[in-house]
């Protein structure tokens, strides 16, 4: 049986979720596992696009899966939202670049 989707005060289109886990992945300071306060205080507090009960089921969910908190939290939220085709470019955008820039930081090589 599949439950109806909550609807919050201001929907967001697939672009702007987009757009949002995008700058968060880029400029989100403080690791993955931050991003998700972030995450928290925009998308549920601020934009009030996620309830807080998606977001907490979200969460739970999110650290029983394996792999980084805010890329598993990240596809949680745009699949409620928007359904598969967000949750791929959620989870896409909130992580690679994240582990892009880290994997630039560890040295390839050890010096002699």
């Amino acid at each position: 049986m599949q439950q109806a989707r909550r609807v919050t005060s201001q929907e967001p289109t697939s672009r702007q979720l987009f757009l949002y886990f995008l700058r968060l992945g880029t400029v989100g300071f403080g690791g993955l596992i931050a991003l998700a306060g972030y995450m928290q205080k925009e998308l549920v507090d601020e934009r009030h696009w996620i309830t807080p009960e998606e977001y907490k089921e979200g969460l739970a969910l999110a650290q029983l899966a394996p792999g980084p908190l805010a890329a598993q939290l990240a596809i949680y939220l745009g699949w409620v939202r928007h359904g598969v085709l967000s949750f791929r470019y959620s989870a896409a955008s909130a992580s690679t670049i994240k582990n892009e820039r880290a994997t630039k930081a560890i040295p390839t090589s050890v010096p002699p």
